[in-house]
């Protein structure tokens, strides 16, 4: 069987958006962009652990492994450092999601990670599965 299930950190989180979200935002991007923009939707998390007992139901037994070796990460990133050192700018958008002109004037600061987004709740995870036609 699968139990106990394994996890790399019970704090891990991940960026969470269903299908009919992510054709939203590809829709919208393709009918606001010039050309040359980057578009970061702005998403919520889930932890790892709550997907869990969402899906399974609440004190499912699992162990922890720790984080692999390559870069696992306990938290996704959108927007890297790295990124940061571009002259972008993070302008609101009416959909939901940043764009970021490779061009435009220096100002985003903030790495956009999964710790930091709307935490989804197990409630809210068991009502998407269900949506999604993925619930036990």
């Amino acid at each position: 069987g699968i139990w106990p299930v394994n996890l790399t950190s019970p704090e891990m989180t991940r960026f969470w958006l269903t299908l009919d979200e992510a054709c939203r935002v590809v829709r919208a991007a393709v009918e606001s962009m010039c050309g040359g923009e980057v578009f970061v939707p702005r998403l919520r998390r889930a932890r790892v652990l709550d997907l869990l007992d969402a899906y399974f139901g609440d004190n499912t037994p699992y162990t922890v492994s720790g984080l692999r070796h390559g870069g696992e990460k306990v938290h996704e990133a959108l927007v890297s450092e790295h990124e940061l050192v571009a002259p972008w700018h993070d302008l609101p958008n009416p959909h939901g999601f940043v764009v970021i002109p490779p061009d435009g004037p220096a100002g985003l600061t903030t790495v956009v990670r999964s710790c930091d987004a709307p935490q989804e709740t197990v409630d809210s995870l068991r009502k998407l599965l269900a949506q999604a036609g993925c619930a036990k």
